[in-house]
């Protein structure tokens, strides 16, 4: 796909809300070819056209990277954001795009390419679609929007809060490699890395950003990355299930006009002992976030420490990901996931 296609996105966009528990439709800024562009530079997308319909048909995408499985690193293809049109369905058009993507990654990485996709907890048809090419499931992931906050948090004796500056980056990376140590999907940083990712700036935009707690001495004692996708793509509520709706009227998780506006929260992370200095971590970004979306969307394996740090309650709104995948051997299920972005 090109800039070309970006309205034609958008229309398929409005008319494939997911069909998971928590249906959503993406509704992105202006072109929808540049939004999706700018979020995920690498991602390379693949259109399905007819001379019977006017815009797309079909569409899928896919970016590539490597990521630790089992304990080794190897090349991955995150097969994403796949969509056929609601009158186009049942004809194989996602198996053919899915082909044509697979051959993409294939033709880049080589055939020895771990091919990941992940499916939201009731999406019966994006199942049926990654059983075709997929051979394992690992555990899933728990997906919690969690509002921002609109009182300053109180504070943690001896912690301070801050934006990650470059003479910490190293200690960051650090910080954040060993933290997710034997976790699969990880994909391991370095100071290079995230100051690359931390300077990008899509279409002008400052999307990106760290922070960091400390102790007196300045010593990094947890960290974690915000990325700003509201300013491009927002998330339109299509259907939530009755217990959600009720939820929602005391936690107010999903607005008024039902349009989520996210932050994504990734690269977690806080050493050993240090709980309490990563939850003021985290509530501090809830609350320096409070005018630039609506809610922080975390993803964590239910194994792993961050949700005792997020403090999920049993009513906290939440969605699952079921990470699909095809690979060579069966995969280690006692390992946690750290869902690639």
């Amino acid at each position: 796909m090109t800039f070309s296609d970006g309205p034609a996105i958008n229309a398929l966009a409005r008319r494939c809300p997911d069909g998971g528990s928590v249906s959503v439709r993406s509704v992105f800024r202006e072109n929808a070819f540049h939004s999706v562009e700018s979020l995920r530079p690498a991602m390379v997308g693949i259109a399905a056209e007819s001379p019977h319909l006017e815009g797309l048909v079909g569409m899928g995408w896919v970016s590539l990277g490597r990521c630790r499985l089992d304990g080794e690193m190897v090349p991955y293809a995150l097969l994403n954001t796949f969509m056929v049109h609601p009158e186009w369905r049942g004809q194989g058009i996602a198996a053919k795009l899915s082909n044509k993507v697979i051959e993409y990654a294939t033709a880049r990485l080589g055939h020895r390419v771990l091919l990941v996709a992940d499916i939201q907890a009731g999406n019966t048809a994006s199942s049926r679609w990654a059983g075709k090419w997929s051979n394992q499931v690992l555990q899933p992931v728990t997906v919690a929007p969690v509002t921002v906050r609109r009182r300053r948090p109180a504070k943690t004796a001896g912690v301070t809060v801050q934006p990650l500056t470059s003479d910490h980056a190293k200690a960051f990376a650090q910080g954040l490699n060993g933290f997710y140590e034997g976790y699969n999907l990880f994909q391991p940083e370095t100071a290079d890395s995230l100051t690359a990712w931390l300077s990008q700036r899509p279409q002008g935009l400052t999307l990106n950003h760290c922070l960091t707690a400390k102790d007196p001495h300045g010593r990094l004692l947890a960290g974690l990355a915000l990325e700003e996708t509201c300013q491009l793509r927002t998330y339109q509520i299509v259907h939530m299930p009755s217990f959600l709706h009720l939820a929602n009227r005391l936690l107010h998780v999903i607005p008024a006009d039902g349009i989520l506006r996210e932050i994504l929260v990734s690269r977690f992370w806080f050493r050993t002992g240090k709980e309490a200095a990563a939850r003021f971590l985290w509530e501090q970004a809830r609350w320096e976030c409070r005018d630039r979306g609506t809610a922080l969307m975390p993803f964590s394996d239910p194994r792993s420490p961050l949700p005792r740090v997020i403090d999920l309650k049993p009513w906290s709104i939440r969605t699952t990901m079921n990470p699909v995948i095809r690979w060579e051997a069966p995969v280690a299920l006692d390992r946690p996931v750290y869902p690639i972005p």
